[in-house]
This record gives structure tokens, C-alpha cells and sequence, in this order.
């Protein structure tokens, strides 16, 4: 569980905790993720807490071969790490830097993960493999573009993933959040306003999704789920509206 240690993140591992499953709980800030860890064990769950740069090759690997050390093998990896823009910039001024991070972490860190997992899951021929993409990977906005080239190249990795794997018995999942209230929200530098954050959906809104995907039987599987707020929030900063 990539992206663990907090919104979406946190709230999957506790579901997925929830329901009898062991979490790796993996998140480049190893504070957070402990805490998530330490309430899963506090409910009689089983946990193991990873820093990982998702970005990083060799710390992937490390990820990995920690959490099969720990738990044997991996059945499940869901890739929900993800960093967001801050400021609302056009392609014609980005900066090269700020674009590579946002591009790296949501896309190169999908595929290293994915990478990773895979030997084993073919050598098993059994897996799930569930990327969280977002509603910017369907349709894209301005003043954001490197989250949704991003989150577009995750829909098209998970698709080859899918033509790839599912003659291997390993099943590859998506599912494309809308405005979710997480701590993404906070590192803006123009704040939404709190009515806003109100109409959006709770992390537990797309935990209860990704939980739906994870215990599929077998022999079912669900390729895409786009899972939006009932009240879709329009006005967001970021986004033009003319």
C-alpha cells in the first residue's frame, strides 16, 4: 500500500486492515505511516511500516523484499502514492524540476512498483494490482497539467498492464477518484474554501472501492471505476471555468 500514511492511503490500509488482510504500509514520511501501523496493531491487525520513495528504484526494491521477508508474499499492491501541484501554472511556464516530481512519483512510481511485484505474482499466478488514478486522468484541466499527464499515463500503463498480465492469473484494476477532502488540499498555495472541501468525498468514500476490488473473487475482475461526489464541487481553484 503505497501513499499509506495518510487521505486515501490511510484510509485503504485501516479497510483493508479491516478486513483481515496484512499491510505493508509504505509512504516516504515514516511517521506517518508508524501511526498507521501502530492503529492497525491496536486492532488486533497485523502491519508492517515502510519509508519508501516510490520514485526511487533501489527503494522500491527494498520495499518489496521487506515485505515479503515480513508477510511471505505480496497478493495485493496498491499504488496510491501521489503528489499534487500547488499552484495553479501553465505548460508554457513550469518549471522543469516541479514537473518531473509530479510526473515521477504519480507515473515512474507506479510502474517501479508494478515493476517490482510482478515475478512473483507470476510465479504464483495470482495477483491484484490496483492503481489509483483520478478523475484528471480522464479528463484533463488546465493550470494542473503535469498531475494529469501524469495520471494519464497511469490509465495507459495499467492497460498494458492489463493486456500483459491477465493470462498470468493477475488481475489489474483502476480506479479514478474525484475530489477527495484529503491533506492534498492543505499544500495549496491559494486555499479552497471550506464549502468546497465540504461537497467533496471522504477518503473512506474511495477506501470502500478499493476494498470492493480487493476481494473480488478470483475469477471476476473489474477493470475501471470512476467514483465521484454526488455533488460534483466544481468551483476548485485550479481549475478554469470559462
Amino acid at each position: 500500500m503505497t501513499g499509506g500514511g495518510r487521505g486515501i492511503g490511510r484510509a485503504v490500509a485501516l479497510a483493508l486492515a479491516g478486513a483481515g488482510l496484512r499491510v505493508a504500509v509504505c509512504s516516504r514520511t515514516q511517521p506517518d505511516v508508524t501511526t498507521v501501523a501502530e492503529q492497525i496493531r491496536a486492532a488486533a491487525g497485523e502491519a508492517l511500516a515502510l519509508c519508501c520513495d516510490v520514485a526511487a528504484p533501489a527503494q522500491v526494491e527494498t520495499m518489496v523484499e521487506e515485505t515479503v521477508r515480513a508477510f511471505g508474499r505480496i497478493d495485493i499492491l496498491i499504488n496510491n502514492a501521489g503528489v499534487g501541484t500547488v499552484a495553479p501554472c501553465e505548460v508554457a511556464d513550469y518549471e522543469v524540476a516541479q514537473w518531473d516530481r509530479v510526473v515521477d512519483v504519480n507515473l515512474r512510481g507506479t510502474f517501479l512498483c508494478c515493476r517490482a511485484v510482478l515475478p512473483g505474482m507470476r510465479a504464483r499466478r495470482r495477483g491484484t494490482i490496483i492503481n489509483v488514478a483520478s478523475i484528471t486522468g480522464v479528463k484533463s484541466a488546465p493550470l494542473v497539467a503535469p498531475y494529469g499527464a501524469g495520471k494519464f499515463g497511469v490509465v495507459g500503463l495499467t492497460q498494458a498492464l492489463l493486456a500483459e498480465n491477465h493470462q498470468h492469473g493477475i488481475r489489474v484494476c483502476m480506479v479514478h477518484p474525484g475530489p477527495t477532502d484529503t491533506t492534498i488540499w492543505d499544500k495549496k498555495l491559494v486555499p479552497l474554501p471550506a464549502e468546497v472541501r465540504a461537497a467533496m468525498m471522504r477518503p473512506e468514500d474511495v477506501a470502500h472501492v478499493v476494498l470492493f476490488l480487493a476481494a473480488l473473487p478470483d475469477h471476476v475482475r473489474v477493470d475501471e471505476i470512476v467514483v465521484l461526489p454526488n455533488q460534483f464541487p466544481l468551483r476548485l481553484w485550479d481549475y478554469r471555468l470559462d
